[in-house]
């Protein structure tokens, strides 16, 4: 947004649209009918929106990223973007970490921390895929969690991990996760998509540009939206996960994704995840005959070298396929 009155508006809580400032109160107020003309002027997209406060909230992002324009908002063409370094903003009412490698992305790579750490956990891998791929053309989102635990600590749901051990110990790993629910996700999992769809919108990709990945409970949302997802996403990243919903995600597997590149890694000695649980990720998708690669690694609960290449493959894979 450009300094002077438009800003000052924004600061305000104040819309800008063309010559005309709209306080958020007053977009509210207003018709479906108009919220979805104010959202096709700004180039947005109205797909998968059935709320009318959807609808504002698809504006309120948008206006949040695209520079005011005296005749009309252009935000294909006009993001306000930094290029090369680190911005904090926030997305679907998360704190969020960007970073954007080109002015005109050919790829959209969203990764979520696990339980207890923060936006900042993730964002640290950013420095080696670039080193690996320095022409990669990519926005990367790193969103944070919203509740939280203590201080730079967060999680996406409620976990009782002392129920979780406790079941590790006395059912074994193959059952830790049986009988749980991913309604505990379906607040997260619409915040990510939303902020997907908008992204997409803005950078005027497609959902086969997308990849997305996970870390532990990351890596569980990561899979419950590719697999819930309406399209097909280009690529997913596992990074020590598990089959944390069995039932639904057997079942939602069968519905094979021909365009889908996924790759898991598990450390061998993962005091946290057990190892067999990956192996039983490992199956299901390997049952389905997805396109599918998988790393084990001598290590705990942690992410190797060897995925961090294999995710920028991915990146890498999915930007060739633009040209």
């Amino acid at each position: 947004m450009r300094a002077g009155v438009g800003m000052f508006a924004v600061a305000l809580g104040w819309l800008v649209l063309g010559t005309h400032a709209f306080s958020v109160d007053s977009l509210k107020a207003k018709g479906v009918r108009d919220l979805r003309k104010i959202l096709l002027d700004m180039k947005g997209s109205t797909r998968g929106i059935v709320e009318k406060n959807e609808l504002v909230q698809r504006i309120l992002d948008l206006q949040d990223t695209c520079l005011f324009n005296e005749d009309a908002y252009n935000c294909a063409s006009e993001i306000e973007v930094t290029i090369g370094k680190p911005v904090t903003e926030k997305l679907q009412d998360l704190d969020c970490i960007t970073y954007q490698t080109h002015r005109k992305p050919k790829v959209l790579i969203v990764l979520l921390h696990g339980h207890g750490a923060n936006k900042e956990d993730l964002y640290s891998l950013t420095s080696q895929i670039i080193a690996q791929f320095p022409s990669l053309q990519a926005r990367f989102i790193f969103p944070q969690a919203p509740i939280t635990l203590q201080y730079g600590s967060y999680t996406w749901w409620d976990l009782d991990i002392g129920d979780l051990m406790s079941r590790l110990m006395q059912f074994g790993p193959r059952e830790l996760f049986n009988g749980q629910s991913d309604e505990v996700m379906a607040d997260v999992q619409t915040r990510i998509q939303n902020i997907i769809e908008t992204q997409l919108s803005l950078l005027n990709l497609a959902p086969s540009q997308v990849l997305i990945g996970g870390f532990s409970q990351g890596s569980f949302l990561a899979t419950q939206i590719t697999l819930n997802y309406k399209d097909d996403f280009g690529g997913l990243a596992i990074l020590s996960g598990g089959l944390y919903v069995p039932d639904k995600w057997t079942n939602l597997v069968k519905k094979k994704r021909e365009g889908i590149s996924i790759v898991q890694s598990h450390g061998t000695a993962d005091p946290i995840i057990p190892y067999q649980q990956g192996l039983m990720l490992k199956k299901l998708f390997e049952d389905a005959k997805w396109n599918y690669r998988f790393i084990p690694f001598n290590g705990q609960h942690s992410i190797p070298r060897e995925s961090i290449q294999a995710l920028g493959n991915i990146a890498f894979s999915l930007q060739k396929q633009m040209t």
